[in-house]
């Protein structure tokens, strides 16, 4: 019996899965099985995934219509054959050391049902966003999902005690895409939430992804989910909505997404990845006046090397320069 089932759903991922499974298998922890539900795909992902399940024994794939996600992640809850049980992404990059040191600490704490980690926010081409951090202890984990933040443990970086999921119920269907949030709430009634401080998964961001794409009904899910949980809990929901949900209004359009990768990416001081997305921006907008006037924020940014560079000698050059005041009834 493997240590691990890991189980990833894919869907038209041919540009990332085959880096995907890749991070799997160099894993310092070598007892694992990969479970790949293939969703329907159309665009050569399922060559990639004949091609590496043909080579590696551990690899169990399953081709499946078009049915949506939720449902391969509940039959691979059925399928898995180990106690512990991990889920990655397709579009995602596991780090060597994700799967030992998430079994250590699950080992050590047999009170804890669900352990996740930090992770590094990258875009497409794997340039880095930014670190994502998220709370350790499962008072503070809690507290962030019941206000609707449901990267307080990120999902793709989850791995699970089997017997915990099976007893809760799996995911809920109609929770989807908002499943992660409502099925930790869930598992926080039975056992305790935990996060490492590691980063131990790249995190991808692009314009296809879930969250790019699906953000009017993931706020609607998000709703049923948070409603349920205070029912549950015995508790009266918020007097307002958390402001996350109250911005989930409408799916983001394609600008919005890369401003707030732009924000991020410079918030966390990734420059060039700022300036990436800014020059993509304004190319896309076909050069209107906000987008340029971005670009130059981020190219005359405060944290730009080049910008400190020219005021550290700008200073060197004038700073020592004073004028004299004159004096009294002078002439100047």
């Amino acid at each position: 019996m493997p240590t691990v089932s890991v189980v990833m759903s894919t869907y038209n991922a041919r540009r990332y899965v085959a880096r995907a499974i890749r991070s799997v298998r160099c894993q310092t922890l070598r007892d694992w099985e990969l479970l790949i539900f293939d969703d329907g795909s159309t665009d050569g992902t399922r060559d990639i995934l004949r091609r590496y399940a043909s080579r590696d024994a551990r690899i169990r794939l399953f081709l499946n219509e078009h049915v949506g996600y939720v449902t391969w992640l509940n039959e691979g809850l059925r399928q898995a054959r180990a106690a512990l049980w991990a889920r990655m992404d397709a579009d995602d990059v596991a780090l060597p050391h994700r799967f030992e040191k998430q079994v250590a600490y699950l080992r050590q704490h047999p009170e804890c049902v669900v352990v996740g980690t930090d992770a590094m926010q990258v875009d497409a081409a794997g340039w880095p966003i930014g670190r994502l951090r998220v709370p350790l202890t499962h008072e503070q984990i809690e507290a962030s999902l019941l206000e609707g933040l449901g990267e307080a443990l990120c999902h793709p970086a989850a791995m699970f005690r089997r017997d915990a999921l099976v007893s809760v119920g799996g995911y809920c269907k109609e929770c989807e895409p908002a499943e992660d949030v409502d099925l930790y709430l869930r598992l926080a009634e039975v056992g305790r939430l935990a996060n490492l401080p590691d980063v131990l998964l790249r995190y991808r961001r692009h314009l296809a992804s879930v969250t790019a794409t699906r953000q009017t009904k993931h706020g609607e899910a998000l709703r049923r989910g948070l409603q349920a949980a205070y029912r549950r809990r015995g508790l009266l929901p918020p007097a307002e909505e958390p402001l996350r949900l109250r911005r989930q209004v409408r799916d983001a359009t394609r600008p919005e997404m890369r401003r707030y990768w732009i924000g991020q990416a410079l918030q966390a001081g990734c420059l060039w990845t700022a300036r990436k997305h800014a020059l993509w921006l304004v190319v896309e907008s076909q050069g209107s006046p906000p987008a340029l006037h971005l670009l130059r924020s981020v190219l005359l940014s405060e944290r730009t090397p080049v910008v400190a560079w020219l005021k550290r000698w700008r200073r060197r050059l004038f700073g020592a320069r004073s004028v004299t005041p004159p004096a009294t009834g002078q002439r100047t």
